[in-house]
């Protein structure tokens, strides 16, 4: 599932979203395939399995809705700022449904 996105943002774990240490308004990518996701937040293409996802949370203001994804073993987080809200809430229930730990925050995003 291709996500489509206003920008990707890489951030630190212990720095308070929406803070972030760089960002692509250019060319930002997210697809959600079977195994794993393959994302671009700042310059390089990677790929991270649903199982090495520590945490999904969100973060919504005027015309911003957020995936920020966690992974285990990193000190980075993705943020990924989706256009539409709909697709928000799909990508929301298409991580749940790969297992991936969502937030209290992002479980009501995507039931609302």
């Amino acid at each position: 599932m291709k996500i489509n996105l206003r920008a990707a943002f890489l951030g630190l774990k212990f720095l308070p979203h929406p803070l972030g240490i760089g960002g692509n308004n250019l060319n930002p990518k997210l697809l959600l395939h079977d195994n794993e996701i393959e994302y671009r937040n700042v310059f390089t293409t990677r790929k991270l399995h649903y199982n090495a996802i520590e945490k999904v949370n969100t973060f919504t203001t005027f015309k911003t809705n957020n995936i920020i994804i966690k992974p285990f073993n990193s000190i980075f987080t993705h943020s990924f700022n989706v256009k539409d809200k709909e697709q928000f809430k799909m990508a929301l229930k298409f991580l749940s449904e790969k297992n991936c730990p969502l937030t209290d925050k992002a479980i009501k995003m995507m039931e609302n």
